[in-house]
């Protein structure tokens, strides 16, 4: 099934479950239905800061034709109902829109992480095979440690030089690869770290707008429902045959039919027990979209955090083996350059300095197990579901 056919069945199946609750009268007050002009309307959600949103001056539009529909005398009525339904397919359509947006968002979603599992399996991979350099590395630190002997006296023999200038070699080629994969895994997840937090930014400005949404729709007057609303919106079945609705039995909006939608929309030209139904229902459909959107943007924002959070993990373990390799690389520098000085005090401090890179070594060791300890697990089994009305 397509995402838009997708879409288009979640929307049908909760008008005809939303009309179902109306019959049922589930606890809903009596109508009442006061005239509303869309500029006041409008002027209210401007306060939310909605006057950009444009589901909310769709939803605006509906209501303000809808609450004065029923003040119209019948051929009045007749001759609006054209636009009635214009405004329930925009509105229709916005929802459409926005359900799109959230499946864009879940895939986005599911591609960082995809992108957070390749990188860390390619780095977990890149940084073993490295592994072998360090640890034969840490074997000819030991072998310059040994070869300075800051305790004698004597001056540094060819055999020592040889020695040392093998280890020197040895280790920087391990240290530069090291060097060089933890430089890659950083700033692809640095590139990682910018699209969380774009999305971030995205999911948090649409959390604001439906609260906003939320908070527009508390302060709009109550539409109730009774049985004799329905019975209004029941009783002219017979004319759903016009064409003007699409053909026997069905109102088409956005292309599809909504049969219910099509009964309460002709009882709504003979009296205001219609077209209360018809507010009622669509009222309750934009109500329990914006609870139902704010939920799944929270559910998919903690999750994001979740990413952005193992994701600056992963980060730090790069950051610290990219600095104790450049540390290492800067000690051994230090020690090229000052390897033939046999003065006591400089054996002493190129003793120290090999016995540091060891340690730094060792920590990179370290950091490389870390790493490879990382569980992907929740990670790969990670499944958002789309985004539906239906959905409990």
């Amino acid at each position: 099934m397509t995402d838009n056919n997708r879409i288009k069945k979640d929307l049908k199946a909760h008008l005809e479950n939303t009309f179902r609750k109306i019959k049922s009268h589930d606890g809903w007050d009596l109508l009442d239905i006061p005239n509303l002009s869309e500029n006041e309307l409008l002027s209210t959600a401007e306060n939310y800061g909605l006057e950009n949103d444009s589901q909310t001056r769709a939803f605006c539009k509906f209501i303000a034709m809808g609450t004065n529909f029923a003040s119209l005398d019948f051929q009045s009525r007749l001759q609006e109902i054209p636009d009635l339904v214009n405004s329930i397919k925009d509105l229709i359509s916005k929802f459409e829109q926005e359900i799109k947006e959230f499946s864009d968002i879940a895939n986005f979603f599911s591609t960082l992480i995809h992108s957070f599992i390749k990188l860390v399996i390619n780095t977990k991979h890149n940084l073993k095979m490295a592994l072998p350099h360090l640890e034969e590395a840490t074997i000819h630190m030991k072998v310059m440690s040994e070869a300075l002997r800051p305790e004698s006296a004597d001056e540094l023999s060819q055999e020592d030089m040889v020695d040392i200038d093998l280890a020197l070699s040895n280790m920087s080629n391990g240290i530069a690869k090291l060097l060089e994969h933890s430089k890659s895994s950083r700033n692809e997840s640095i590139v990682l770290d910018g699209k969380i937090s774009n999305l971030k930014e995205n999911i948090e400005n649409k959390i604001t707008v439906v609260e906003n949404r939320i908070g527009f729709g508390n302060l709009l007057p109550k539409v109730g429902a009774s049985l004799g609303m329905v019975s209004g919106a029941s009783a002219t079945t017979a004319a759903v045959e016009s064409i003007a609705f699409g053909g026997t039995g069905v109102l088409v909006l956005g292309g599809l039919s909504f049969p219910p939608l099509g009964a309460i929309l002709l009882g709504a030209s003979v009296g205001a027990l219609g077209v209360g139904s018809l507010l009622l229902l669509m009222i309750k459909l934009w109500e329990k979209h914006q609870y139902k959107a704010l939920e799944y943007l929270k559910l998919i924002l903690d999750k994001l955090n979740n990413l952005n959070s193992a994701n600056l993990s992963f980060m730090g373990y790069m950051n610290k083996s990219e600095e104790n390799a450049y540390k290492i690389l800067n000690d051994m520098e230090f020690f090229k350059r000052n390897v033939k000085n046999s003065s006591t005090r400089y054996r002493k401090i190129n003793a120290a300095i090999s016995s540091k890179a060891l340690e730094s070594t060792n920590e990179i060791i370290k950091t490389i197990y870390q790493i490879d300890q990382i569980d992907l697990s929740n990670w790969c089994n990670h499944h958002i579901e789309l985004f539906s009305l239906e959905n409990n």
